[in-house]
């Protein structure tokens, strides 16, 4: 099943799917007034199909082409509209060898931490805000994330840039479920270009890629929350 999110505001006129015996489109409404969202539902009926779909609405069309893969999947689909992608950084040369974007240069939502620890080192600083960066990444996937941290309520993973070119992964959080057993289900996250933001601080986490001998696991695990950490070399700041 794929949720494909349309723009908030934007009302669906019609949906034309090109075979639908083996494939299902059902609507779904998220938000209300002018954040009101449109959703798609599709759903294939086998492996190995493909179809067309053609969705109006009030703003503008969409052709889409849906294919139905047996390791290949996306649970989630949306777009980058015009406003949004003037919001994104510029991507040049300059750019890229530059510290990678923050969530609030590509989201709009709290600013990153103030520091930035040099790689090999245990940095001394006094946290000024709500920024807790105690977490442990394990896995080694070619998509593991390079930075995770959580502030303002919200858990921000950036994705290395290779990511733009592979299956994305989705995100699990493992939840106790009675004293002994525990389950993992499904994140709402959004993507905004390297970084994955969910809103709520994620504890224990897991990014899946692919299916069966072909999937692929990273952990995130929330280890401690750090407002003052100190040590390096002996001195503090």
């Amino acid at each position: 099943m794929t949720d494909i999110e349309l723009q908030p505001g934007e009302v669906v006129t019609q949906v034309n799917v090109g075979d639908t015996t083996r494939w299902s489109v059902e609507s779904a409404v998220s938000g209300s007034g002018a954040e009101q969202t449109q959703h798609l539902i599709v759903k294939p009926r086998d492996i190995g199909l493909t179809t067309s779909l053609v969705v109006t609405t009030d703003h503008r069309t969409y052709h889409l082409i849906l294919v139905s893969d047996g390791e290949e999947f996306m649970h989630s689909v949306r777009f980058v509209y015009g406003h949004e992608k003037r919001a994104q950084p510029a991507s040049t040369p300059a750019a890229a060898a530059g510290p990678a974007p923050t969530p609030q240069q590509v989201a709009g939502d709290p600013p990153a931490r103030p520091h930035q620890k040099p790689e090999g080192k245990r940095v001394a600083f006094v946290e000024a805000d709500d920024t807790d960066d105690g977490y442990v990444v394990t896995g080694t996937a070619d998509w593991k994330p390079v930075t995770v941290y959580s502030k303002g309520g919200k858990t921000y993973i950036e994705m290395p840039a290779s990511v733009r070119h592979k299956e994305a992964p989705v995100l699990f959080e493992e939840t106790r479920k009675g004293w002994f057993h525990h389950e993992k289900i499904l994140v709402n996250y959004r993507v905004k270009g390297r970084w994955y933001v969910v809103d709520k601080v994620i504890d224990n986490g897991t990014l899946v890629s692919g299916v069966g001998t072909n999937q692929t696991k990273v952990d995130i695990r929330h280890v401690e929350t750090r407002k003052a950490v100190t040590a390096v070399e002996g001195q503090q700041k």
